[in-house]
């Protein structure tokens, strides 16, 4: 099952990538270990982000892929 992942930074960005439920479980991780390590990277399609400039995040389930 894919998902939307927006990811709202701490500057008022917000990045917005298609994602698995792994990726999700991936960020949410890297969002926990930020506080206790120096630099917690996470990478989702080809997209580096500090994990300690992460300020929340949300998703929406993709119901049905519209192919053109």
């Amino acid at each position: 099952m894919k998902y939307i992942l927006s990811i709202v930074m701490k500057n008022g960005e917000t990045i917005k990538v298609i994602a698995t439920k792994k990726d999700m479980d991936n960020l949410q991780d890297a969002i926990v270990y930020a506080d206790s390590y120096p630099k917690v990277v996470y990478w989702i399609n080809d997209i580096e982000i500090n994990a300690k400039d992460i300020k929340d995040f949300y998703y929406a389930k993709i119901i049905k892929e519209i192919k053109g």
